[in-house]
């Protein structure tokens, strides 16, 4: 049963609550970070306006334009092994007959486990001398501390932690497939992973395309937890702009140039979403005509 209101206000009445915590919660801290980036914080809390400087500071810094690369070549590595990944072990998991309940469970495992239980449980893994791959391998490598190592351990982490949030779109998208175009196309003689490439992808497009939005959001924002516990930001490969966002907001307590890190890394991320989203709808209108 359906509740008509005659008047306006009634309606905008039952929206106040949720404007006044969006409000509180998002909006006000969004203005505060913008007016933040136009000061800096001296000792005992003097700010000093400086216009635009902090981002001047941040664009001239080559160390913070090597954390940006790699940044991006982390976003990169994320997003195309975690979907390639989850999407491979999806259509595994979904044409398979005995006992798909519990690969899906298996599958899914990472999702309920957060990125700190993840980075120790990789970190005693792969203890040089006392880990459980020397162990089983006898292998000895310092992996958290050889830049091209330790940037494939994060990587690693991250996608493993990536692919069971993925697996419950994908696997949920599979599901609504009807039976008889899979039928059709073994009549065509498509089968294996053409199958997937030729049929399922192209008909959950949509799904996937929001699985590259998302998983490019955590890319850049959630690994935090996994850097800072395996290798601290160091070596450089490892240092990307969330962890120097910590670390000169919180660490060195310049909340200036931590403001304008904050809108910087909120532009890139904007920025990639827009383009993603767009090419997104592009091909979804190519594969409809």
């Amino acid at each position: 049963m359906s509740t008509q209101y005659q008047k306006s206000w009634q309606a905008i009445l039952l929206l106040v609550p949720t404007l006044v915590a969006c409000g509180y919660f998002l909006y006000l801290p969004a203005i505060e970070t913008f007016r933040l980036s136009m000061y800096i914080t001296q000792p005992g809390g003097v700010e000093t306006f400086v216009g635009l400087e902090n981002f001047r500071a941040l664009f001239t810094s080559e160390g913070y334009r090597t954390t940006a690369f790699w940044s991006f070549a982390f976003a990169g590595v994320i997003v195309v092994g975690a979907m390639g990944s989850s999407l491979l072990l999806g259509f595994l998991i979904y044409r398979v007959s005995v006992g798909s309940s519990a690969y899906l469970i298996v599958g899914m495992l990472s999702y309920g486990f957060s990125f700190a239980v993840a980075a120790v449980a990789l970190q005693f893994i792969l203890q040089p001398e006392s880990g459980l791959l020397h162990s089983l391998t006898g292998w000895s490598f310092n992996w958290l501390t050889s830049g091209p190592l330790a940037f494939l351990v994060i990587c690693l982490a991250t996608i493993w932690k990536m692919i069971g949030f993925n697996l419950i779109f994908i696997l949920g998208a599979f599901s609504g497939i009807p039976e008889s175009i899979d039928d059709a196309a073994k009549l065509d003689g498509i089968g294996g992973l053409q199958m997937l490439v030729r049929v399922y992808v192209p008909l959950i497009a949509p799904t996937l395309a929001f699985l590259v939005v998302m998983n490019t959001v955590y890319s850049f924002f959630l690994p935090y937890p996994i850097i800072d516990i395996m290798t601290s930001g160091s070596p450089e490969t490892t240092h990307l702009l969330i962890y120097e966002l910590y670390e000169t907001g919180i660490a060195q307590r310049d909340t200036g140039l931590a403001a304008a890190q904050s809108i910087v890394l909120f532009v890139i991320v904007g920025a990639l979403m827009v383009g993603q989203l767009v090419l997104s709808e592009q091909s979804s209108y190519v594969g409809g005509a």
